[in-house]
Protein backbone atom coordinates (compact mmCIF):
# COMPACT_ATOMS: atom_id res chain seq x y z
CA UNK A 1 0.00 0.00 0.00
CA UNK A 2 2.56 2.60 1.16
CA UNK A 3 4.83 1.42 -2.12
CA UNK A 4 1.65 2.36 -4.22
CA UNK A 5 0.96 5.70 -3.23
CA UNK A 6 4.52 6.12 -3.01
CA UNK A 7 4.31 6.04 -6.76
CA UNK A 8 1.10 7.71 -7.24
CA UNK A 9 3.01 10.50 -5.49
CA UNK A 10 6.27 10.15 -7.37
CA UNK A 11 4.33 10.56 -10.77
CA UNK A 12 2.44 13.39 -9.78
CA UNK A 13 6.06 14.79 -8.89
CA UNK A 14 7.20 13.69 -12.11
CA UNK A 15 4.53 15.62 -14.14
CA UNK A 16 5.09 18.71 -11.16
CA UNK A 17 8.89 18.75 -12.88
CA UNK A 18 7.78 18.36 -16.20
CA UNK A 19 5.34 20.67 -16.49
CA UNK A 20 6.98 23.84 -14.63
CA UNK A 21 11.20 23.30 -13.87
CA UNK A 22 11.75 21.47 -17.66
CA UNK A 23 9.20 23.39 -19.58
CA UNK A 24 11.07 26.54 -18.03
CA UNK A 25 14.31 25.27 -18.87
CA UNK A 26 12.98 24.66 -22.54
CA UNK A 27 13.84 20.88 -22.23
CA UNK A 28 10.55 19.51 -22.16
CA UNK A 29 10.58 18.28 -25.51
CA UNK A 30 14.01 16.52 -24.66
CA UNK A 31 12.99 14.62 -21.91
CA UNK A 32 9.28 13.60 -20.53
CA UNK A 33 9.90 12.15 -17.07
CA UNK A 34 5.92 10.83 -16.51
CA UNK A 35 6.28 8.72 -19.45
CA UNK A 36 9.78 7.10 -18.66
CA UNK A 37 8.28 6.24 -15.19
CA UNK A 38 5.45 4.88 -16.49
CA UNK A 39 7.37 3.01 -19.34
CA UNK A 40 9.70 1.92 -16.89
CA UNK A 41 8.40 0.92 -14.19
CA UNK A 42 4.66 -0.97 -15.78
CA UNK A 43 4.11 -3.89 -13.87
CA UNK A 44 1.40 -6.80 -14.43
CA UNK A 45 1.82 -7.33 -10.39
CA UNK A 46 1.34 -3.31 -9.66
CA UNK A 47 -1.26 -2.63 -12.52
CA UNK A 48 -3.51 -0.84 -10.35
CA UNK A 49 -1.31 1.71 -8.39
CA UNK A 50 0.77 1.97 -11.97
CA UNK A 51 -2.78 2.90 -14.01
CA UNK A 52 -3.59 5.33 -11.19
CA UNK A 53 0.03 6.81 -11.13
CA UNK A 54 -0.31 7.40 -15.15
CA UNK A 55 -3.84 8.98 -14.47
CA UNK A 56 -2.85 11.16 -11.71
CA UNK A 57 0.68 11.96 -13.94
CA UNK A 58 -1.54 12.65 -16.95
CA UNK A 59 -4.28 15.03 -15.54
CA UNK A 60 -1.71 17.03 -13.81
CA UNK A 61 0.06 17.60 -16.64
CA UNK A 62 -2.70 18.22 -18.64
CA UNK A 63 -4.01 20.98 -16.78
CA UNK A 64 -0.87 22.39 -15.76
CA UNK A 65 0.28 22.76 -19.87
CA UNK A 66 -3.95 23.72 -20.48
CA UNK A 67 -3.83 20.81 -23.04
CA UNK A 68 -6.96 18.83 -23.79
CA UNK A 69 -7.79 17.41 -20.22
CA UNK A 70 -7.30 13.75 -20.27
CA UNK A 71 -5.66 13.13 -23.09
CA UNK A 72 -2.16 12.42 -21.78
CA UNK A 73 -3.56 10.71 -18.98
CA UNK A 74 -4.62 7.72 -21.71
CA UNK A 75 -1.62 8.15 -23.18
CA UNK A 76 0.27 7.03 -20.53
CA UNK A 77 -2.42 4.56 -18.93
CA UNK A 78 -1.63 2.75 -22.67
CA UNK A 79 1.64 3.22 -21.98
CA UNK A 80 1.35 1.34 -18.58
CA UNK A 81 -1.30 -1.35 -20.13
CA UNK A 82 1.25 -2.09 -22.92
CA UNK A 83 4.44 -2.17 -20.80
CA UNK A 84 2.66 -4.42 -18.32
CA UNK A 85 1.38 -6.53 -20.83
CA UNK A 86 4.79 -7.13 -22.51
CA UNK A 87 6.79 -7.57 -19.43
CA UNK A 88 5.13 -9.79 -17.44
CA UNK A 89 7.53 -12.14 -16.25
CA UNK A 90 10.33 -11.26 -19.03
CA UNK A 91 13.66 -12.31 -18.48
CA UNK A 92 16.90 -10.79 -19.87
CA UNK A 93 17.99 -6.91 -20.66
CA UNK A 94 16.94 -7.40 -24.01
CA UNK A 95 13.36 -7.98 -23.25
CA UNK A 96 12.95 -5.94 -20.49
CA UNK A 97 14.18 -3.34 -23.12
CA UNK A 98 12.00 -4.59 -25.88
CA UNK A 99 8.58 -4.05 -23.46
CA UNK A 100 9.58 -0.24 -22.38
CA UNK A 101 10.61 0.67 -26.14
CA UNK A 102 6.68 -0.68 -26.94
CA UNK A 103 5.37 1.30 -24.23
CA UNK A 104 6.96 4.69 -25.37
CA UNK A 105 6.22 4.16 -28.49
CA UNK A 106 2.34 2.81 -27.90
CA UNK A 107 1.96 6.22 -25.34
CA UNK A 108 3.44 8.29 -28.45
CA UNK A 109 0.92 6.43 -31.00
CA UNK A 110 -1.71 7.53 -28.48
CA UNK A 111 -1.00 10.72 -27.71
CA UNK A 112 -0.48 11.53 -31.62
CA UNK A 113 -3.67 9.94 -32.36
CA UNK A 114 -5.85 11.76 -29.56
CA UNK A 115 -4.28 15.11 -30.01
CA UNK A 116 -5.53 14.67 -34.07
CA UNK A 117 -9.05 13.65 -32.74
CA UNK A 118 -9.24 16.55 -29.86
CA UNK A 119 -7.68 19.25 -32.98
CA UNK A 120 -4.72 19.82 -31.03
CA UNK A 121 -0.53 19.88 -32.76
CA UNK A 122 -0.36 16.30 -33.48
CA UNK A 123 2.22 15.32 -30.44
CA UNK A 124 2.90 18.34 -29.29
CA UNK A 125 3.78 16.83 -25.30
CA UNK A 126 5.96 13.66 -26.54
CA UNK A 127 7.00 15.11 -29.65
CA UNK A 128 10.07 12.17 -30.38
CA UNK A 129 12.62 14.19 -32.43
CA UNK A 130 16.07 12.85 -33.11
CA UNK A 131 17.87 14.50 -30.09
CA UNK A 132 14.27 13.09 -27.69
CA UNK A 133 16.07 9.85 -29.05
CA UNK A 134 19.48 10.66 -28.31
CA UNK A 135 19.01 11.58 -24.56
CA UNK A 136 16.14 9.19 -23.61
CA UNK A 137 17.47 6.17 -25.22
CA UNK A 138 20.99 5.66 -23.06
CA UNK A 139 18.34 6.41 -20.35
CA UNK A 140 15.93 3.61 -21.19
CA UNK A 141 18.86 1.02 -21.69
CA UNK A 142 20.18 1.98 -18.74
CA UNK A 143 17.28 1.82 -16.75
CA UNK A 144 16.20 -1.75 -17.74
CA UNK A 145 19.63 -2.85 -17.58
CA UNK A 146 20.09 -2.11 -13.75
CA UNK A 147 16.32 -3.09 -13.49
CA UNK A 148 17.36 -6.65 -14.58
CA UNK A 149 20.41 -7.22 -12.83
CA UNK A 150 18.24 -6.16 -10.12
CA UNK A 151 15.61 -8.69 -10.39
CA UNK A 152 18.47 -11.26 -11.07
CA UNK A 153 19.93 -10.59 -7.80
CA UNK A 154 16.58 -10.82 -6.49
CA UNK A 155 16.11 -13.85 -7.84
CA UNK A 156 19.45 -15.89 -6.88
CA UNK A 157 19.68 -14.26 -3.07
CA UNK A 158 17.04 -15.13 -0.92
CA UNK A 159 17.92 -12.95 1.23
CA UNK A 160 17.00 -9.89 -0.92
CA UNK A 161 13.43 -10.81 -0.91
CA UNK A 162 10.24 -8.96 0.64
CA UNK A 163 7.62 -10.86 2.20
Amino acid sequence: MIRSLLFVLASLASAYVQARVLSALDLDRLLNLPLLLSALFATPYQLPSRLAGATVAGLALDALLMRPFGVTALALCATVLVGSALRSDLEGWPRRFAAAAAAIASGFVTEVLLFTVAGEQAGRGFGITFSWLATNLPLVIIATWLGSRRRERLRLDATLRTQ
